[in-house]
């Protein structure tokens, strides 16, 4: 299950999903500058349309030019800046793969919050039905007469003071589904319930 999310999360996540798209961009820039050894070829072209006739009598004229240009020593500069570049992309790689184990952390530890969190709300729903059992037991024991008020009173008290603990215990596994959620980059309202198993 950890693995299946871990996957989830990092074919989900944004912020992981752009670093490794900058280093794939990266990447196809790094050969560029090793392209400029091989010539370059212009070509232009005029033409143009009077109704004057110049010195030659007609009333078009056209013009083609064809340039090419080969630096085929530059001083070292496009090695230079083809090095630079490549050390630019093992870097945008080290940033992906540092930010994946980061993905991967953040599962771990919110699967690992979600259920303690989990077992903790599942103890206190217990103790609030254990308080609930025994406040109603010492009200009927009141009513017959074989309990007295202070103990109905604290049994009141303490099915409160349980209930509010589960309360607070179901509130906190839901924070935990919400971090859970983020690290595999769903949004809190997304219909996807995949990562509730």
């Amino acid at each position: 299950e950890t693995e299946s999310l871990r996957k989830l999360a990092r074919e989900r996540r944004p912020d992981l999903r752009a670093l490794e798209l900058r280093t794939e961009a990266a990447d196809a820039r790094d050969d560029e500058p090793l392209l400029r050894i091989l010539p370059s070829l212009d070509l232009q072209g005029n033409w143009r349309v009077t109704d004057q006739p110049g010195f030659t009598g007609s009333e078009t004229d056209w013009s083609l030019v064809f340039g090419l240009n080969w630096e085929i020593y530059d001083g070292g500069m496009r090695y230079g800046e083809r090095a630079f570049l490549e050390a630019q992309t093992r870097e945008l790689r080290f940033e992906a793969a540092s930010l994946a184990r980061r993905v991967d952390r953040e599962v771990a530890e919110a699967l690992v919050g979600l259920r303690t969190a989990s077992v903790a709300a599942e103890e206190a729903a217990l103790r609030a039905r254990i308080a609930q059992q025994n406040e109603e037991e010492v009200v009927l024991r009141f009513e017959a007469g074989l309990a007295t008020a202070l103990e109905q009173a604290d049994a009141i008290a303490q099915r409160f003071e349980a209930e509010a603990e589960a309360a607070r215990e179901a509130w906190a596994r839901e924070i935990e589904l919400l971090d859970l959620r983020a690290a595999l980059g769903l949004w809190p309202t997304d219909a996807d319930d995949e990562e509730e198993g």
